[in-house]
């Protein structure tokens, strides 16, 4: 979900800054979720979402998937899946077959939708999280809702947090990271019904005004963070951040030092991809080995995120050509292709 939040941060950027051609142009983002890669049309940002599209072969052929409309999250536990629309819904169903259940009403004004919901997780034993704009949100699997959060007193910038997405991050799913904007990070810790603030190590606050999403993600048994001046590694939940790279020009977000996606790929060699306005590179630790995808304007405008799905890379890009999803790069980074809808999202 925090991609989405990305695409509103990024498409106005270039556009106003007058990037890319005149042509049509659309962006897709890719979740994996219970086996299976969907791409979602963004249709600019939250509120506009398009069809979301669902592959069961790696992305060869696509169908349009039976989801809610205006679904702008989709995840499973492996027995039902969850869905949130930006109309402020939560749905769930039992099989793929199984129709949709609403669990809890939108709720709306005159002046657009009065709740955000940007991010659902679900654990194994039913628990839902929900990243809902100022607030994160507990439910049971009926749609109870059983405990809220909001940003900690002590926080730098209180009130003022987003809360963009929430991920279960142990085996025992006691604890989950919270993602938000500006530029923060917590773990909930369910026992404890506490949320903490995890940015011991972060050299500083970013420069007044600047805005933009915490990005986490799990490299072995240790975490990678981008943040607003750098990427950053802890070797534990909860363990102080170590800057790996300072790859954030301050003066120009647009400058190919910004690091605009991330993924682990080789944990225990320390192997991670970044991707940046070159296009994608093979890390180990904070150095470059090399670069596995290069950007090209004219055809994929601002790589937007990078996810792994059945050992392919799946890379979502700003303001595609009509048709295109993104592209996929192979288990071993030694080719890619290109994925497009072709007539297959023609068939439900």
């Amino acid at each position: 979900m925090t991609s989405r939040i990305f695409a509103v941060i990024w498409l106005t950027l270039v556009t106003g800054c007058g990037f890319g051609s005149t042509r049509q142009r659309e962006d897709y983002r890719f979740f994996a979720t219970d086996g299976r890669i969907y791409a979602l049309e963004n249709g600019g940002g939250y509120g506009n979402e398009g069809p979301l599209y669902a592959s069961d072969d790696v992305g060869q052929t696509w169908t349009k998937a039976n989801t809610p409309d205006a679904t702008c999250d989709l995840t499973g536990n492996g027995r039902e899946s969850f869905a949130l629309t930006s109309k402020g819904e939560i749905w769930n169903r039992v099989g793929n077959d199984e129709p949709w259940k609403l669990l809890k009403q939108g709720s709306s004004t005159a002046f657009g939708p009065r709740e955000y919901l940007y991010h659902v997780s679900a654990s194994k034993e039913g628990t839902v999280c929900v990243a809902a704009n100022k607030e994160l949100w507990l439910l049971d699997r009926s749609g109870k809702l059983v405990k809220r959060f909001s940003s900690p007193k002590s926080s730098a910038s209180p009130g003022k947090e987003r809360f963009l997405r929430a991920w279960f991050a142990d085996a025992d799913e006691q604890k989950l990271i919270v993602e938000a904007s500006p530029f923060a990070v917590y773990v909930l810790d369910l026992p404890k019904q506490e949320l903490i603030s995890w940015t011991d190590g972060v050299k500083g606050e970013p420069p007044g005004g600047m805005h933009g999403p915490c990005r986490v993600i799990q490299h072995g048994d240790r975490y990678l963070m981008s943040t607003h001046d750098g990427v950053y590694i802890a070797d534990g939940l909860l363990m102080p951040w170590r800057r790996l790279t300072q790859s954030v020009d301050l003066d120009d977000y647009l400058r190919q030092q910004f690091c605009r996606a991330f993924c682990s790929f080789d944990s225990a060699e320390d192997q991670w991809l970044m991707a940046d306005g070159a296009g994608i590179h093979l890390m180990r630790g904070g150095k470059k080995l090399r670069t596995v995808f290069t950007d090209k304007p004219d055809e994929h405008d601002l790589i937007q995120d990078i996810t792994l799905h059945e050992g392919r890379y799946f890379v979502s890009f700003y303001r595609l050509k009509e048709g295109v999803l993104g592209v996929v790069l192979s288990e071993d980074l030694s080719s890619w292709k290109t994925l497009s809808l072709g007539t297959e999202h023609l068939s439900e």
